[in-house]
């Protein structure tokens, strides 16, 4: 696991003075509740800073071209979005709970197939918290699908945050 300092500002939105161990809690609280493992995982690579200098905001707020909140993705589906769901998981995990959909690839076998998906469309990858599906979106983007998001959180945050009835495992 990474030190929180590793991560602080890369995350959420937070207070320039605010101490790591403040903004690694809102974090936690606000995009995975629960899962303090997601803080410490490779996830992070995909988010960046935002500085506002010209706003009367106090905050720094964090570009997440490569990432999706469930929040967000909800939004969309329910407004008829031609999205891709890209499962990474595994079978026995996606017969468990899976979002209605969603095309399973477990990350282990997406290199031999790439041939399954459209390079024109966009691509949301969830697995169960994130730090799959984060593996998955860099790869994809490194052979040239332009248009690939991560799941934050995964369909565990899906549960928690859009749809309960989902189960948790």
């Amino acid at each position: 696991m990474q030190p929180i300092r590793d991560f602080s500002t890369d995350v959420g939105y937070c207070h320039p003075n605010a101490a790591p161990e403040q903004i690694f809690d809102k974090f936690v609280q606000e995009m995975a509740p629960g899962r303090m493992e997601l803080a410490a995982s490779g996830l992070t690579a995909f988010f960046s800073v935002t500085y506002h200098a010209a706003s009367d905001s106090k905050y720094e707020e964090v570009d997440m071209s490569f990432s999706i909140m469930p929040k967000e993705l909800k939004a969309r589906l329910d407004k008829g979005e031609k999205l891709v769901l890209l499962d990474v998981r595994e079978p026995w995990e996606h017969s468990l709970a899976k979002l209605e959909g969603s095309v399973l690839i477990p990350l282990g076998t997406l290199p031999q197939s790439l041939s399954k998906l459209d390079r024109n469309a966009e691509i949301i990858a969830y697995c169960h918290h994130g730090m799959r599906s984060a593996d998955a979106t860099g790869f994809l983007l490194q052979q040239g699908f332009s248009n690939v998001k991560n799941l934050v959180g995964g369909i565990d945050a899906w549960s928690v945050q859009v749809d309960g009835a989902v189960p948790r495992y």
